[in-house]
């Protein structure tokens, strides 16, 4: 796992690496990392889950392994496994931010669809959900839902009632 001082370090640390190549990325996030940085609701993450830069791949890979070694991380401390899902969004919330690194996080709404459609292993994923149905807001529940539905991983299926009742618990503990 890795805390939040650990992954600040190691984002600052690609920020360097990028800036000596004169290279500027701007990553989507989603997952944990979100919510050591932003929400910070959580103490440590395993990994970064992010979507990379079309073309930019290999120098991620090059300059996260670069990391990995200097800091006695796990090779996949950051990843890219999250484009197996289809990430859609791209939100203007800044997670973290540097001269040569920006981390976004996707759009709330995508982000609780994934969360919802996932494995939803208990009171760490309830947290999660509910820390991303605060910033969606008490807007109108109806459409929210059907945002939230939009988004669902396409893998494992989850049947659209299982993401309604997982919806109606999250909204019910933040908002009732």
């Amino acid at each position: 796992m890795i805390n939040r001082e650990q992954l600040e370090k190691a984002l600052n640390r690609l920020n360097e690496l990028l800036h000596e190549r004169n290279e500027t990325i701007e990553l989507v996030v989603v997952g944990g990392a979100i919510s050591v940085l932003f929400f910070e609701n959580r103490y440590s993450t395993k990994d970064v889950d992010a979507v990379y830069p079309v073309g930019k791949e290999k120098l991620m890979e090059e300059i996260i392994k670069t990391v990995s070694a200097e800091q006695n991380l796990p090779d996949d401390w950051m990843n890219s496994g999250v484009e197996f899902f289809g990430v859609q969004t791209k939100s203007r919330n800044v997670i973290f931010k540097q001269e040569n690194l920006i981390l976004y996080a996707a759009e709330w709404e995508e982000m609780l669809g994934m969360k919802l459609s996932g494995a939803f292993r208990g009171n760490k994923d309830i947290d999660d959900a509910m820390e991303i149905l605060k910033q969606i807001g008490n807007k109108n529940r109806s459409e929210t839902l059907i945002k939230v539905v939009k988004y669902k991983n396409f893998t494992p299926e989850i049947p659209d009632d299982t993401i309604r009742k997982r919806f109606d618990l999250i909204w019910h503990k933040v908002f009732d």
